[in-house]
């Protein structure tokens, strides 16, 4: 991805749908510099990869989507890590690193319940997401 409009927005969207916040300009441009950096981990030319890096950025339903379906059957592709350089950019960040290192639950047993909801958000995304993914790129026969 070599136009930097491109990355931005798709910086902007990852981290409003990954944080609920929007990120500054900073931010933003740690991002780009990172691509800049390390393009070899970050970007790609894989169709799958592709598909859902932009089906996370259409939007909160379709990040819920790329995101459960990469937590499945793709942990190391392009948009998890694209997704933990933003939760690393949004530590540092002195604005928003409350809110990401804020625990959800408190005691044993919320956090079993959060982390329990968690997996079953994350599966039903999964399977929801498949009809997607299987149509999307495998008919044009990307992907082994």
């Amino acid at each position: 991805m070599s136009d930097s409009r491109q990355l931005d927005a798709e910086g902007r969207a990852l981290c409003v749908h990954l944080s609920g916040i929007e990120p500054s300009d900073s931010l933003i441009e740690h991002y780009a510099a990172a691509h800049a950096a390390r393009a070899e981990l970050l970007e790609t030319t894989d169709p799958t990869d592709q598909y859902l890096v932009r089906l996370a950025c259409s939007g909160f339903c379709g990040f819920r989507l790329a995101d459960g379906w990469c937590a499945f059957f793709r942990r190391s592709g392009v948009l998890r890590r694209k997704l933990v350089l933003l939760t690393a950019l949004l530590e540092c960040e002195r604005s928003t690193w409350e809110a990401i290192d804020r625990p959800y639950s408190s005691g044993l047993s919320g956090f079993t319940i959060a982390a329990t909801l968690n997996l079953a958000l994350d599966l039903s995304f999964a399977l929801l997401a498949a009809p997607l993914v299987v149509t999307k790129v495998w008919p044009r026969g990307d992907v082994d």
